[in-house]
């Protein structure tokens, strides 16, 4: 099959297409980056950048349909934030496998209070008490609360300490909505699946560790869950879930809170890759064997600040953990050349860098015209 690959700045983009190439695909790389990690993957077809989906989007549906065309693309997989546009797109060319959800779906579930309605009812979890805020005035002083905007990623505009002081600066109105949350304390826990068309075809649980912003993790240690086992198939049955979900969770003392969904691939992906047996159509995948720790390089060592380089445990899990980003035998200082563009993309967008990761990608709600 050929396969087009989309958000090739991600580390899980190297990990589809090392898997697509892997089981005999032909693979092919976009993103709106110019040199993105993706680009320097040795044996893919071909990198083709295109315009930022979100800043000019009519342009960027043209040039992923004649992407399809031109390249003979039989699937489409998405990794990052692009999905969202995608779902869009999909709907110009039926006759391609686009490996997403639909619309509808995709929408309430990146959208931090429709999620849980896309919930109710499912086995094995709860749902923190969470309301819409759309003015300041609505906000309740409340230190046993959170607050986060209802598009959000990376935990970096979580106000963790509901206080007057903590609220001035957020700029809250019904056209940028933000959430109220019941404060759950305890363990954080992910999990990451892939569906095709309601059949659960992997599943991996996994304890985030070396997080940027307290939320965004470098490193990825595997566990077995049964009752997120018994979730998971119970979402994709009900919603007949087509392609890649992750959720965040926090247990606390016997329960699983869910925090939140994100409908896209996200780094459990690395904890498959090689339980793999068969790759499109049809997947299969293993049992794992031995539980591993998984991490994504240097940014592991100062994730949590320059004096985890100090901590025993630190180092410890380095070595002993899978740097899945010298599996894919990048070309010497590929990883530095993509950084620095993500770095100049920061300074253009007077944003911080792991925001700009995202920033000509994410999609906050607004609505497209193609």
């Amino acid at each position: 099959m050929r396969v087009l690959i989309t958000g090739a700045r991600a580390p899980v983009a190297l990990e589809w297409a090392t898997m697509c190439m892997h089981h005999g695909h032909e693979v092919i790389l976009t993103d709106s980056l110019k040199k993105p990690l993706g680009s320097f993957l040795r044996g893919i077809e071909s990198y083709i950048p295109t315009a930022s989906p979100r800043f000019a989007f009519p342009t960027y549906q043209q040039q992923i349909l004649k992407i399809i065309t031109q390249m003979r693309i039989d699937i489409v997989i998405p990794t990052c934030e692009e999905v969202y546009y995608l779902a869009h797109v999909a709907k110009q060319c039926p006759e391609v496998d686009f490996f997403l959800p639909n619309v509808g779906l995709l929408n309430a579930l990146h959208n931090k209070l429709t999620v849980f309605e896309q919930l109710q009812g499912l086995p094995e979890i709860t749902l923190p008490k969470t309301r819409l805020v759309a003015d300041k005035s609505e906000i309740e002083i409340n230190k046993r609360t959170v607050l986060k905007p209802v598009y959000s990623r990376f935990g970096g505009q979580v106000i963790r300490d509901v206080t007057t002081q903590s609220i001035s600066a957020a700029t809250i109105s019904p056209l940028y909505p933000w959430v109220q949350q019941q404060k759950i304390h305890g363990t954080p826990v992910c999990n990451y699946a892939i569906f095709e068309h309601g059949d659960l075809k992997a599943h991996q649980a996994y304890v985030p560790k070396y997080c940027v912003n307290g939320s965004a993790a470098s490193a990825f240690q595997p566990i077995s869950c049964e009752r997120l086992d018994t979730f998971i198939a119970a979402f994709g049955k009900r919603h007949t879930y087509h392609g890649q979900v992750s959720f965040d969770f926090i247990k606390s003392q016997d329960e699983l809170y869910v925090i939140e969904c994100n409908p896209r691939a996200t780094s459990g992906l690395h904890l498959l890759s090689s339980r793999c047996n068969q790759l499109l159509p049809n997947m299969e995948f293993t049992s794992p064997s031995k539980q591993r720790l998984h991490h994504l390089g240097p940014i592991t060592l100062i994730a949590e600040g320059g004096l985890s380089l100090f901590k025993a445990r630190t180092w410890q899990d380095w070595w002993s953990g899978v740097n899945v980003m010298q599996q894919h035998n990048l070309p010497a200082g590929s990883q530095i050349r993509s950084m620095f563009e993500l770095l100049r993309l920061a300074r253009q967008n007077k944003t911080k860098w792991s925001d700009a990761s995202t920033v000509d990608i994410e999609w906050n709600g607004e609505a497209l015209n193609s």
